[in-house]
């Protein structure tokens, strides 16, 4: 019984001295505190630049013409003449054609409720363009365009004598004579740019109507594209539009995103929150289709030449992720990283949206999650 007894003594002993001095583990692939997980809106942006530059349009597959409360568009065709034994100033009629994508109306909210609209034709080579104040050339005439109707030609009958003997290069101009529409033609860049149709008629052996049509495609097309004056409010937002190469760039301070020691910061997911005016933005919509309710844009870390696509809807926010982005910047040890916004649909809508220029009201959404290192 007492060697019972004292068996069980030391058992007891034995159970209290490995409670004081436990044994260490020894497994390497142990993480001890592994994970913990951090939803923040961080307002770290320090600064927001604002950059401007046009299109090259000349190239371009889209042109623009009209005018709204904040852009006047025109483009001047130019049209180099064949060198051939037909004399195209001969020609009984002269037709220029230029294919009509569609139209938008004066803000995302409106819709064309018209189907025609006024356009000043004019002949533009060896002339002096100024769209602000409607010089547009040697004027010809005024005609009607079909603004509300998607992926039809505008036509437009050359007035008697506007082709001349001595003409090698015509240049036509297409300008807004009225308000509250901005439609886009195919451009430069396109293979069914606009283009001359010169027809002659004569008798066929027959004796009967006979039309021979002389197509000249254009050669070059410039566009002229301005803003109202003072129709953007420049001191307190900077713009993003789709009708230039608009810029904006935001730096980020990422230090507060950091860690340190053998932590490990992995981003599940980040957005960017510029602070967009809906009330002096426009979100475009086409005047027939109403397709075009988000604006798309590239956010590219500057220094590291990575990007992501975003797309900003006007009730919400359907793709906004820049994960990539904020973890590229933390794995290089990174405190600021420069965000550069430019539209991904450059020359295709004329939407655009007003950023405040209060680097304050603008922020990064952060999910994220923290590990130690084994």
């Amino acid at each position: 019984m007492k060697r019972i007894l004292l068996l069980l003594i030391l058992g007891i002993g034995f159970i209290f001295i490995a409670c004081d001095e436990p044994q260490p583990f020894e497994d390497s692939q142990f993480s001890y505190n592994p994970f913990s997980f951090k939803k923040d809106t961080v307002y770290n942006v320090q600064s927001i630049d604002g950059g401007h530059s046009d299109i090259d349009w000349g190239s371009h597959l889209r042109a623009w013409v009209g005018e709204t409360n904040h852009y006047k568009a025109g483009i001047d065709i130019r049209f180099q003449l064949p060198d051939t034994s037909l004399d195209l100033s001969t020609a009984d009629s002269v037709l220029l054609y230029a294919r009509h994508a569609m139209s938008f109306a004066e803000n995302g909210t409106d819709t064309i409720i018209s189907t025609y609209a006024n356009a000043a034709f004019s002949r533009t080579d060896g002339q002096t363009i100024d769209i602000l104040n409607s010089n547009f050339g040697s004027p010809l005439t005024v005609d009607t365009i079909n603004v509300k109707t998607n992926n039809t030609y505008w036509t437009y009958r050359l007035p008697a004598g506007t082709v001349t003997p001595a003409d090698t290069l015509v240049g036509l101009g297409i300008f807004p004579d009225e308000t509250g529409f901005l439609s886009t033609v195919y451009g430069g860049g396109s293979s069914i740019r606009p283009s001359l149709l010169f027809y002659f008629h004569e008798p066929d052996s027959a004796g009967k109507d006979s039309a021979t049509a002389v197509t000249v495609l254009a050669d070059t097309l410039y566009q002229y594209l301005e803003e109202i004056p003072g129709a953007f409010d420049r001191t307190n937002f900077h713009y993003l539009s789709q009708l230039t190469q608009d810029s904006i760039t935001i730096q980020l301070d990422i230090d507060p995103l950091m860690a340190t020691g053998d932590t490990l910061v992995h981003i599940i997911s980040s957005s960017i929150l510029p602070a967009i005016d809906e009330s002096v933005s426009s979100m475009y919509v086409s005047g027939t289709v109403d397709s075009l309710v988000t604006y798309y844009l590239r956010v590219l870390d500057y220094d590291a030449s990575i990007a992501s696509s975003l797309i900003l809807g006007i009730d919400d926010d359907p793709s906004n992720d820049i994960a990539s982005i904020i973890q590229h910047a933390i794995n290089s040890g990174d405190q600021t990283i420069n965000l550069v916004l430019k539209s991904n649909h450059i020359g295709y809508d004329p939407g655009f949206i007003a950023i405040s220029n209060d680097p304050a009201e603008s922020s990064i959404y952060v999910h994220s999650s923290k590990v130690v290192r084994p």
